[in-house]
């Protein structure tokens, strides 16, 4: 039996691992490409460009739902898993074809819907296959190998657009291709069923929120933090790449300053949160990225040269690490096993509606205020959140 348990570790850390690299794609484009084509290609308007930030969230907000139904079905996580990244993919290849924005918005939407609903599905893959005191260094690798693929295609579609904006649809198919790549991945290995909450969605799950002020107050805390990013991720692009507010840098400096920076700082830091979130607890962690995040935006949006942008743009991507991992994993330092994965889908569920939520209130921002504006109201929200962590640090059932 060891020797089967070794196995399917192996397979799934090498499976698994290998499927972070080609979501490195997905990454990039949801959170920095497919919003640089709208600004570059089709000159959508800010309330628009709201809409498309807001709706690549709108997967996290039905993950409940879409937990209960791959439970239904019996079928492996995995399996599952596989099934969203080929219909992600299928969205991508209609993208590519779109002649408008709206054509353009509908299916990278429903993208999004698939991608950010993967998280809850994936967790009992994770809970089954890896022993607890491993699953973030496990997970630190893919991470890694995500950014590593995110860097590159972040600074090649830039330069690729900087040659010809039409470049755009050969870079969407790039997308989906990487996409596909990820259901392979999944496909390879074993996994249980995904397990059924219990109760109903909504209903069943948020009473949690209050029935275990713990996680309660932890969800509150991380959403906090959650907006505060969420809200800077566009700004930023626009900060950079619209005229209007006085930088309008080529795409390959955008690319390089709102992507690639931050992903090789990502890279070089991955492992070392990985090490540190399977050691330490997880408050004063938290509350350490909470304050480098903080220091991040600061330097980035109150610099006034490009030393200051790549110095802000570095710490960023260190954060964005810490993130990641804890994104990823701390619902397992709180929640008992047999409730992973309705606890996952309530935050993936708060983090979705958060998601929506945060650019909207951007965006709305901007119209009154300058991008350094917009971030001096999110560094409120990283204080915000950073006190109720604190206050949460001698919790004794927060491992």
């Amino acid at each position: 039996m060891p020797a089967v348990a070794d196995r399917i570790v192996q397979r799934t850390y090498f499976f698994d691992s290998l499927r972070h690299l080609f979501q490195g794609a997905l990454d990039s484009a949801f959170l920095t490409i497919c919003l640089l084509i709208s600004i570059r290609v089709f000159h959508a308007p800010n309330g628009l460009k709201s809409v498309l930030s807001s709706l690549t969230w709108l997967g996290g907000a039905l993950a409940p739902a879409l937990t209960r139904l791959a439970a239904r079905s019996g079928r492996p996580a995995a399996r599952i898993g596989a099934l969203l990244f080929f219909a992600i993919g299928c969205c991508f290849l209609g993208a590519a074809r779109a002649q408008s924005f709206i054509l353009f918005l509908l299916p990278v939407a429903c993208a999004s819907v698939c991608y950010r609903a993967e998280g809850s599905v994936l967790i009992g893959m994770y809970a089954a296959n890896y022993g607890a005191e491993q699953r973030a260094s496990r997970l630190a690798l893919g991470l890694t190998l995500s950014a590593l693929l995110a860097v590159a295609l972040g600074q090649i579609g830039g330069i690729a657009l900087d040659r010809d904006l039409a470049n755009h649809r050969p870079l969407l198919q790039v997308i989906a291709a990487c996409s596909w790549c990820c259901s392979l991945c999944l496909l390879a290995i074993p996994s249980p069923p995904v397990r059924r909450p219990s109760g109903q969605p909504w209903r069943g799950y948020l009473p949690f929120l209050w029935k275990d002020p713990t996680f309660g107050r932890l969800t509150l805390h991380f959403c906090l933090v959650g907006i505060a990013y969420q809200m800077l991720v566009p700004i930023r692009m626009e900060y950079l790449a619209n005229g209007r507010y006085g930088m309008d840098l080529a795409n390959g400096r955008v690319m390089l300053l709102a992507w690639v920076v931050p992903n090789l700082a990502r890279v070089a830091s991955t492992q070392l949160f990985g090490f540190l979130f399977d050691r330490f607890r997880l408050i004063p962690l938290r509350i350490a990225n909470n304050l480098l995040t903080f220091a991040a935006f600061w330097i980035f949006f109150h610099g006034k040269n490009f030393g200051t942008l790549i110095l802000g743009a570095g710490c960023m991507g260190m954060a964005m690490a810490g993130s990641y991992v804890f994104h990823s994993l701390w619902i397992s330092k709180v929640a008992p096993e047999e409730r992973l994965p309705a606890y996952m889908s309530l935050y993936l569920l708060v983090t979705g509606v958060r998601s929506m939520v945060a650019p909207l209130l951007a965006y709305a921002l901007l119209a009154v205020l300058s991008p350094t504006g917009v971030a001096n109201f999110a560094g409120l929200l990283i204080a915000w959140s950073t006190l109720g962590f604190w206050r949460l640090r001698r919790v004794e059932t927060i491992r």
